[in-house]
C-alpha cells in the first residue's frame, strides 16, 4: 500500500506505518497528519490510498482552517518619574491582549538589564490566552542610586512579530525625609496667679519635609503638676503627610509660687525627640511685701556744692507676687540736696530678687540737711529711707536756694554720662551759691 496528499500545502504525512506494507484480513495500519498553516485561511486536501497497482483503494478529506494570534500592548512604554532610592514604586501594569484568531501561547517574561527595574506578578505565562482575552505584566521600578534609568520589558510568543517589547524609564531622586517644624519652640506664660488656669496657648507642629511623619507620641516630660497639653496630633501612632499639620495646647496652672518650668516632648520615627519648652510665674495677687537693707543712710560732712560717692539701698522682692512699685520719691526738709540712681522703678521685680538704689549727697548750703526717700508698691505699702547730711560752707552763710531734686535712672545714664550729670549740678551748684551771695550784698 502507499498514500499520498492531493493538495499537501499546510499539510503533511507524519508517521505513517502503510507504505510497503502487504495487509490481510482484518489487518490495519495508521497514516497520521499534520496541519501548519501558514495563514489565515481554510485549507482542504485528501489523503489517497493506493495499492501496488496504482489502484485507488480509499480516500479521506482533511480539512483545517488556519488561525493566528496577535498582540496589543497598553502601554508600550512606562516613565515612572521619579523615586526615592529608600523605596520601590508601586507595580505598574501592561495589559497583553490576544486580538487574533487563535491562541497566545506566551513563552517567556523578561527584563533585558534588570538592575533597576523589577517583575511582578504576571498572568501571562500560565495559559494560552484565547482570542479577545487578555494577561498582564506587573513592573516594578526601585532605583538603588540617584540618576535616570532605562529598560527594556520583552514579551516571547508565538505570534508573528514575537517578541514584543515595554519601553521603561524612571529618575533615582534621595530619600524621602519627614522632618518636624514647630511655630515655637518655647512658651511665656507670664505671671498666672496660684490655681488659675491660663488662657491655652498654641504650637502648630508642621511635616516641613518630603516623606510622610509618623508621629508616635507628645507628652509633658515635666512639669505634670502646673502645665497640662492637647493636642489634634493623634490617636498615635499618627502619620502626616507632606505639608499637613496638627496643633498643641498648653495652659498653666500654677501649684505654688515663684518660676515653674515644664517640658513637652514630642516623638516620631526616624527623628530626634522635638521639644517645646514651658515657663511661668505662679503668685499670689495680693500678697506683694519688700525690704530694704538700710532704712537710714547718714552722709556726715561734706562740703557744700560738691558731691560725695553713692551710699547703695537694696530692695528685696520678699513678697508672693512680682513686686511693682508704684512711685519712688523725695521728700523731707531739703530734698534738692539729695540725688539718687534708681533702678527700681522701671520693671516688675520677680519674687526674691533685688534691686538698688543709689543715693548721693551734695550739700547746698550750711547745716544739718534732712530728705526722704519714700517707695509705694503696688498693693499701696510704703517703706522709708531717711537721708541726713551736713553741708559745710566757706563762710557759714546760708547759700540755699529754691527747693528741687535729681533722681537718675540708671538704665538711661551711663558711668560717664552721670560723671557729666554730677558736673552739670556742681556747676549749677556753683552758680546759685554766686547769685545768693550777690543777692544778700
Amino acid at each position: 500500500f502507499g498514500s499520498f496528499l492531493t493538495h499537501p500545502f499546510g499539510f503533511s504525512r507524519d508517521g505513517q506505518d502503510c507504505s510497503h506494507k502487504l495487509l490481510t484480513n482484518n489487518n490495519d495500519c495508521q497514516i497520521f497528519g499534520t496541519f501548519s498553516p501558514n495563514r489565515r485561511a481554510f485549507y482542504h486536501t485528501h489523503l489517497v490510498v493506493v495499492g501496488t497497482s496504482r489502484e485507488i483503494f480509499d480516500f479521506a478529506s482533511w480539512i483545517g482552517r488556519g488561525v493566528r494570534p496577535k498582540v496589543d500592548i497598553d502601554p508600550t512604554s512606562i516613565d515612572f518619574g521619579e523615586q526615592p532610592t529608600d523605596m520601590p514604586s508601586g507595580p505598574q501594569s501592561v495589559n497583553v491582549q490576544n486580538v487574533g484568531t487563535g491562541p497566545l501561547i506566551v513563552s517567556n517574561v523578561s527584563l533585558v538589564d534588570g538592575t533597576e527595574f523589577s517583575l511582578g506578578n504576571e498572568t501571562c505565562t500560565a495559559a494560552p490566552v484565547d482570542p479577545g482575552n487578555s494577561c498582564n505584566i506587573e513592573v516594578i521600578f526601585g532605583p538603588s542610586m540617584i540618576g535616570n534609568f532605562t529598560d527594556t520589558l520583552q514579551i516571547t510568543d508565538n505570534a508573528q512579530d514575537s517578541p514584543q517589547e515595554v519601553a521603561l524609564e524612571g529618575e533615582g531622586i534621595a530619600p524621602l525625609m519627614p522632618a518636624i517644624t514647630l511655630s515655637a519652640s518655647e512658651l511665656d506664660f507670664d505671671l498666672q496667679a496660684v490655681g488659675v488656669a491660663s488662657a491655652p496657648m498654641d504650637v502648630i507642629l508642621t511635616n516641613s519635609g518630603t516623606g510622610d511623619l509618623d508621629l508616635t507620641g507628645i507628652s509633658l516630660s515635666s512639669g505634670g503638676s502646673d502645665y497640662s497639653q492637647s493636642n489634634d496630633c493623634g490617636p498615635f501612632p499618627a502619620t502626616l503627610m507632606p505639608g499637613e499639620f496638627c496643633t498643641i495646647s498648653n495652659t498653666f496652672t500654677p501649684t505654688a509660687i515663684g518660676e515653674l518650668l515644664g517640658d513637652v516632648t514630642i516623638t516620631a520615627t526616624g527623628l530626634s525627640d522635638e521639644h517645646i519648652a514651658l515657663e511661668g510665674i505662679g503668685f499670689i495677687p495680693g500678697s506683694g511685701d519688700f525690704s530694704l537693707s538700710v532704712n537710714n543712710l547718714d552722709f556726715g560732712e561734706f562740703n557744700v556744692g560738691e558731691q560725695t560717692g553713692p551710699q547703695t539701698v537694696t530692695v528685696t522682692n520678699t513678697g508672693s507676687e512680682p513686686l511693682n512699685f508704684a512711685s519712688i520719691v523725695f521728700g523731707g526738709n531739703d530734698p534738692s540736696s539729695f540725688s539718687m540712681i534708681d533702678e527700681c522703678g522701671d520693671d516688675p521685680l520677680p519674687i526674691g530678687d533685688t534691686c538698688i538704689i543709689e543715693v548721693f549727697f551734695g550739700p547746698q548750703e550750711d547745716g544739718t540737711l534732712t530728705a526722704t526717700i519714700t517707695l509705694t508698691d503696688q498693693n499701696g505699702q510704703v517703706q522709708t529711707i531717711t537721708l541726713n547730711g551736713i553741708g559745710i560752707g566757706t563762710g557759714g552763710g546760708d547759700v540755699g536756694g529754691g527747693g528741687g531734686f535729681c533722681a537718675l535712672r540708671k538704665d538711661s545714664v551711663s558711668s560717664g554720662g552721670a560723671i557729666t550729670s554730677m558736673l552739670a549740678i556742681g556747676f549749677m551748684l556753683m552758680a546759685w551759691t554766686i547769685r545768693r551771695r550777690i543777692t544778700r550784698a
